[in-house]
């Protein structure tokens, strides 16, 4: 199994629940296989069964079978707006050949600024979105065009760039948010996976945007919820040992991968755990622990 064949998987499919994920996944796994260097054929392998446990397979391109009608710049904006379907299709491809990406995410990296979604979705798939194009091919912007538009109608819908953005708060530092997603990570390490999408991406987005996303992040890890789900059991975490050796760590980081075949969050909950993992060795033992955490997770 090759990054290439995952990648070309990943471009057709789609969100069974909510959002498309498989290219956060595919793009999760290319920095495990960088950071561990005995990840490999098998890694991409795990990666594709699980986007495919995950996420619904498309057969083809749904732009090809629609009336390629001329859209104005307003039509454009009350589709997308409105999750009008099949035309958002029309017209994200129409927006694209305008405007070009570069000003389309702009445009969604602004309204990710004005609400707090639940798991940061708006925030960590936007930015893999982002992320992923240098590595498509031409032929690959259609389909790639079309899991865009999946996603921002299932996440901006009905939002507008005019809606009030919420009150500004104190500035946090990317160390306040870590410790805070670290002692909340929320359902599946959401909150970790969220931060370290926003910590990469911080050479490529506004200040705006940047100090918002981490005010989110940071809220979350305060939010009080009714599903257990969303919580550590910390009598189950703290039955771990404690360790901060690298073998170990990524013996743990193996398991939370390949333990089973439950769904693609086992990819980006390790990318995460990974990242932060080199990033802040003082808390090396609780991130390994999380990872044996949610392995059983």
């Amino acid at each position: 199994m090759t990054p290439e064949d995952v990648l070309e998987d990943a471009l057709f499919r789609s969100a069974v629940i909510h959002q498309p994920h498989s290219l956060k996944s595919y793009l999760a796994m290319e920095n495990l296989t960088t950071r561990f260097k005995s990840f490999g054929a098998r890694e991409w392998a795990q990666c594709l069964a699980l986007n495919a446990k995950s996420e619904v397979k498309i057969h083809g391109g749904f732009l090809p079978r629609i009336e390629a009608i001329e859209l104005s710049t307003r039509r454009i904006n009350w589709a997308l707006e409105h999750g009008v379907m099949p035309v958002s299709y029309l017209a994200m491809k129409q927006w694209h050949e305008r405007e070009g990406l570069e000003a389309i995410f702009r445009h969604f990296e602004h309204l990710a600024t004005l609400h707090n979604e639940y798991l940061s979705h708006n925030l960590s798939i936007l930015l893999a979105m982002k992320a992923i194009v240098p590595r498509l091919s031409e032929n690959q912007i259609p389909p790639y065009l079309e899991r865009l538009t999946e996603y921002v109608v299932a996440t901006f819908s009905p939002l507008r760039a005019d809606t009030p953005a919420e009150t500004t708060a104190p500035a946090l530092t990317e160390d306040q948010v870590f410790l805070a997603a670290l002692e909340q990570p929320g359902f599946f390490a959401h909150n970790l996976i969220a931060l370290s999408w926003v910590n990469r991406a911080k050479p490529t987005v506004s200040a705006a945007f940047y100090t918002t996303a981490l005010r989110h992040i940071h809220q979350q890890s305060h939010w009080q919820f009714e599903d257990k789900d969303d919580y550590i059991d910390s009598a189950r975490l703290e039955a771990i040992a404690d360790t901060d050796s690298e073998a170990r760590f990524q013996q743990r980081i193996e398991g939370l991968i390949h333990g089973r075949t439950h769904n693609l969050h086992q990819i980006t909950c390790a990318d995460a755990l990974t990242h932060f993992w080199d990033r802040y060795p003082a808390h090396r033992p609780k991130l390994s622990k999380l990872a044996e955490y949610f392995a059983a997770a």
